[in-house]
C-alpha cells in the first residue's frame, strides 16, 4: 500500500471539503459514508463474479 498516496488523497478531500463548505462535523461523517459506499462495491463485485470451486486432484 502506498500511504503516500493515501496521504494525498485525503488532502485533496479536505480541499474538497473546504471548497464545498462543509461542516466540520459533516466532514467528519466522511469516513463512515466512505466506508458504507466500500462495503456496497465490494458486494456488487461479489454479485457479479461467478464461485468457482478450486479443482481437486483426482
Amino acid at each position: 500500500m502506498d500511504m503516500e498516496k493515501v496521504k494525498a488523497f485525503a488532502v485533496r478531500i479536505l480541499e474538497e471539503c473546504e471548497q464545498e463548505g462543509l461542516t466540520v462535523a459533516e466532514a467528519q461523517m466522511i469516513p463512515q459514508e466512505l466506508r458504507f459506499a466500500l462495503e456496497r462495491r465490494i458486494l456488487e463485485i461479489h454479485e457479479h463474479t461467478a464461485v468457482t470451486r478450486p479443482q481437486t486432484a483426482q
